[in-house]
Formats: C-alpha cells, sequence, structure tokens
C-alpha cells in the first residue's frame, strides 16, 4: 500500500493502535469493527486489558481475534484490579509502549479507548498531515460527541508538541 502526500507516492508507514479495556468488553466489538473499516488500516491491535476481573473481557478478545482475521489483534492482560483505580490510570499506555517497541518497527501508534468509535478516514488524515508535516510529534482529529439533546463536533489541537 502507498500514501500519497504533496504529490509524492511513498510507502505506507506501519500503525499499530493500542485499544485500553477495563469491563468494557461489550464496547470492543464495535470499536474494532471501525478500524477494520479504516482507508489506512493498522498493522496491529494491542487491547490491553487494565485487570478486568470480569472474565468476558479476555472471551471477547479472543472472539473479536477470530471474527476479524484480517487484523492482528493482540491481548495484553495486566494484573487483575478489584475496581478502577485512578492511581494507575497510566499504566496500559506505559506497559502497551514496551510490548509495541519490543514487538515491531512502526511508524506511529494510536491510542483508543473501548468506547472510540472512529471515521473511515481518520488515521489516513492524521497520517497523512503528520507525514506531510514532519515536525508534528502527535496529532489528533475530531470527536463527534453524541448526547441525548444534541449532536456535535469538538476540535481537538493537530500537532500537540513539536519533536
Amino acid at each position: 500500500m502507498f500514501l500519497k502526500v504533496k504529490n509524492q507516492v511513498r510507502h505506507m508507514p506501519r500503525l499499530c493502535v493500542v485499544i485500553k479495556v477495563y469491563n468494557e468488553y461489550k464496547m470492543l466489538n464495535d470499536c474494532v469493527r471501525s478500524l477494520k473499516n479504516q482507508t489506512f488500516k493498522p498493522s496491529q491491535v494491542l487491547i490491553v486489558d487494565d485487570g478486568s476481573p470480569d472474565p468476558n473481557v479476555s472471551k471477547e478478545i479472543i472472539r473479536l481475534g477470530k471474527e476479524y482475521p484480517e487484523i492482528d489483534i493482540q491481548l495484553l492482560r495486566l494484573s487483575m484490579k478489584t475496581k478502577p483505580n485512578l492511581d494507575t490510570v497510566g499504566r496500559p499506555w506505559k506497559e502497551a509502549w514496551l510490548v509495541i517497541k519490543d514487538q515491531g518497527n512502526y511508524d506511529y501508534f494510536g491510542m483508543l479507548d473501548a468506547d472510540t468509535r472512529l471515521t473511515e478516514n481518520y488515521y489516513y488524515e492524521i497520517i497523512s498531515e503528520m507525514e506531510r508535516n514532519q515536525k508534528l510529534g502527535c496529532a489528533s482529529g475530531a470527536i463527534k460527541v453524541k448526547s441525548d439533546f444534541s449532536e456535535y463536533i469538538v476540535k481537538i489541537n493537530v500537532g500537540a508538541k513539536v519533536r
């Protein structure tokens, strides 16, 4: 696959997406489906179970790996917690980073929560922007927030830090 940036065709960069989950196994299918439908597909999806005491979380991740064989879904299970703990809020990302660093040579990685749903061009647009502007250290897009009363778009800063 190739990515076109500034009228130049380049080899497609490798993307690893990390999904953090704590007992939210019922939300994972929609999240993974939105990754499957990306125009720029991740090379790997690492689902980090942040110590869920519910055994259905691991079962659902294994099921998703079978349902979506075209996506390399990996499970990283962290030590069990009896309740969510704000003191360990960064633990899934830290542990995932260690795995990503050791496993592959990814050009980019994305981080999602289990309740995230992405538009089809999300990673294509983000990575195209990163490729166009090599000084960007990170980028994000827009989050579509839906509530009982209305639907609106919240824009998020693109290029939050410079390398």
